[in-house]
């Protein structure tokens, strides 16, 4: 997957089916806060410090992207 910042928000691209998804400035910061040691846990704490909106809005957050992401096909959960 590739993933392109335009302004605060993001697109999307999965390299091998060419399926492309915009992210909002939530997503995005959430992508950006990604760094492929965060579990969904730790990257909602993250969020929550960058964006200074409480935690359970931050797991919310990350949890809804996970799911979208995966029902794209764009990630696997729990993979890695």
């Amino acid at each position: 997957m590739a993933v392109a910042s335009v302004g605060a928000e993001a697109v999307l691209l999965d390299l091998q089916t060419y399926d492309a998804a915009r992210a909002n400035a939530a997503a995005a910061l959430i992508l950006r806060l990604a760094d492929g040691r965060r579990d969904e846990a730790a990257l909602a704490t993250a969020l929550a410090a960058a964006a200074g909106v409480p935690l359970r809005r931050a797991r919310d957050d990350v949890r809804r992207l996970v799911r979208a992401l995966a029902r794209r096909g764009f990630l696997t959960p729990g993979a890695g």
